[in-house]
């Protein structure tokens, strides 16, 4: 489910997931990469986790009614 969910995001969340886990990048290495504001790189990041976890509950909802 959570490889499906990550498919679906869009491609800025992807590039910023790709940025802070693959690069291992710090919010502020991110924040001053991007020239956003520390505040405003951990509220994308709070968004992507809320939207990933709404969709990995969904599926996992319609996978156990199957």
């Amino acid at each position: 489910a959570f490889q499906d969910c990550v498919k679906q995001l869009p491609e800025r969340s992807l590039e910023f997931l790709r940025i802070r886990y693959a690069q291992n990048q710090s919010i502020e290495q991110i924040s001053a990469k991007t020239g956003r504001s520390g505040g405003s790189v951990k509220s994308l990041y709070h968004r992507i986790r809320v939207k990933l976890g709404e969709c990995i509950e969904h599926k996992l909802a319609v996978e156990s009614r199957s």
